[in-house]
């Protein structure tokens, strides 16, 4: 039952934010912000706020749109270098891939002002890099 709460908040969530357009990426800095908000509620479901666990969804949903689109988007272009391809192991959860940029920002400040899928995918390809 506890399941079907969750994914009904997230749906709302989901619908609301769709439906006022309001939710886009212009910098990365805002993307650490929500994505911070959102590791609140993986830590700490049960006594997390409604609003940490739609930001889990954001976060997590752009994330994980990012790297699926670059990674299609590379097998469309061809014989991409390696240092350029992003090859993110199937088991790798959508948790551990905000984890993962949230780690690359926060080490790298210089790129908050940069827009957020350029970051994300930069942090990505570090942390999953393909083998030539």
């Amino acid at each position: 039952m506890r399941h079907i709460v969750i994914l009904f908040v997230l749906l709302i969530a989901t619908a609301s934010i769709a439906a006022d357009g309001s939710y886009t990426t212009d910098n990365s800095r805002k993307l650490l912000d929500e994505c911070r908000k959102g590791a609140q509620f993986r830590d700490s479901p049960s006594t997390s706020s409604q609003e940490n666990l739609m930001y889990f969804g954001k976060c997590t949903g752009y994330i994980r749109g990012v790297a699926d689109g670059y990674y299609l988007a590379g097998m469309a272009a061809g014989n991409l270098p390696a240092e350029r391809r992003l090859c993110v192991p199937t088991s790798v959860t959508n948790g551990q891939l905000m984890r993962v940029v949230v780690k690359y920002l926060e080490d790298n400040p210089s790129q908050l002002e940069v827009n957020a899928s350029f970051s994300t995918v930069l942090a990505l390809r570090k942390s999953f890099p393909c083998s030539p």
